[in-house]
């Protein structure tokens, strides 16, 4: 794995005992033209057996959202003009991520799908 400074103070500060990261991309949360909570935020999107986990260091803020695997009912993934999405659906929320690149998009994909075994019997996933 290439290190880069997300990944690292992840790894340092986040990571939780007997937790390994199956598979982890650049991307952003948010929406470029956006204010409040839809700001865009760049940082990396991070794939563990237990959780989802977008992640961002900065000097002044960390931001961390993260969705346990149980809790996923619904992974949705659209491609759109070079911009590829994955949103993650529980209950009560969706954590909407993008993807720097193709190769990025389809090893998060694979990821998140062999430890989502209790959506690959449904219809729920959307590929």
């Amino acid at each position: 794995m290439t290190e880069n400074k997300h990944l690292g103070a992840f790894c340092d500060h986040y990571l939780e005992h007997a937790e390994v990261i199956q598979a982890w991309s650049d991307g952003y949360i948010g929406h470029v033209d956006s204010q409040g909570s839809q700001v865009q935020h760049i940082g990396i999107i991070i794939v563990t057996q237990k959780r989802a986990i977008f992640f961002k260091h900065g000097w002044f803020n960390t931001l961390l959202v993260s969705v346990a695997m149980k809790d996923i009912v619904a992974l949705d993934h659209s491609h759109l003009m070079g911009n590829h999405k994955i949103s993650l659906r529980t209950r009560n929320r969706t954590l909407s991520v993008s993807c720097a690149n193709d190769a990025a998009d389809h090893k998060i994909l694979a990821a998140l799908k062999a430890n989502l075994p209790h959506l690959a019997a449904s219809e729920k996933v959307l590929v």
